[in-house]
């Protein structure tokens, strides 16, 4: 079956699920295993078939997971990535905070995290994460499962909504819970994740943090103007790989001390 045949296949048994007004339920390979997605529109359906591109910042993710690990996936959408890394050998034994304030996106992460058996061990929040707590406009590109959603660009956005937004070191606090790896890709925003930070001890910073910055405008940039990657090494960090994808790169820094590339 050819991979074009088998999209159009799966355009049309999402059709004939929309007509039923039940959701496609989809099973879906990620990296050591298959999770089952419920598929409600088509960009959902390209979210859960287009692993492939995710698959090796994904990878690099699961390498560097240990034993018991808080792994928050920050700008999780639907949930393919926390369903890759919470279904390997390692993830089993961690605990997932996972962030998607977009309504639709949420509800299909929450969703998806229990259809997969994941309640208890991975936890959907419906927040932004940021450099101040309250409230915040969310630039809404898209339907359900897009990935454009955003707090730090209005280009081409669709509409706007006001979501609850919050810091990591305020999460932290109230949920008892500091993440050993951070992964962040909240679509030119993630300077503002990495500052609501701060506020933490420095013991409690990320072991490893990976994310998806968007140099071509100011994505990689802090909230007062400098780059992420001059405050990362400010605090210890350092990047041990980078990997260009379209219009957006890959980034994993550590403090492990460790230097691997």
């Amino acid at each position: 079956m050819s991979d074009e045949f088998h999209r159009w296949l799966l355009r049309g048994r999402l059709l004939v699920s929309r007509l039923l007004r039940r959701p496609l339920l989809l099973r879906v390979p990620l990296l050591e295993g298959d999770a089952e997605l419920a598929i409600t529109s088509t960009r959902e359906l390209r979210r859960a078939t287009g692993f492939a591109l995710e698959v090796d910042f994904a990878h690099r993710v699961q390498q560097r997971l240990q034993t018991g690990d808080t792994v928050f996936d920050v700008g999780a959408n639907i949930g393919v990535v926390t369903l890759a890394l919470a279904t390997t050998q390692t993830g089993r034994s961690c605990t997932f905070h996972s962030f998607e304030p977009e309504p639709r996106n949420h509800r299909q992460l929450t969703g998806n995290l229990t259809l997969n058996g994941l309640d208890g061990r991975a936890s959907g929040h419906a927040l932004a994460l940021g450099d101040r707590d309250g409230e915040v406009e969310l630039f809404v590109r898209g339907a359900t499962g897009a990935g454009r959603h955003s707090i730090a660009s209005s280009d081409k956005a669709t509409g706007a909504i006001s979501v609850p937004i919050t810091t990591l070191t305020s999460f932290a606090a109230a949920h008892g819970a500091a993440p050993d790896v951070l992964k962040v890709d909240v679509e030119g925003a993630e300077g503002y994740v990495l500052a609501g930070m701060d506020g933490l001890h420095p013991d409690r910073f990320p072991r490893e943090i990976f994310l998806e910055i968007h140099p071509g405008g100011l994505g990689d940039r802090m909230p007062d103007g400098g780059t992420i990657d001059a405050w990362l090494s400010s605090r210890g960090y350092r990047e041990v790989w980078r990997q260009e994808r379209r219009s957006e790169v890959h980034c994993h820094y550590t403090r492990s001390g460790d230097g691997e590339a």
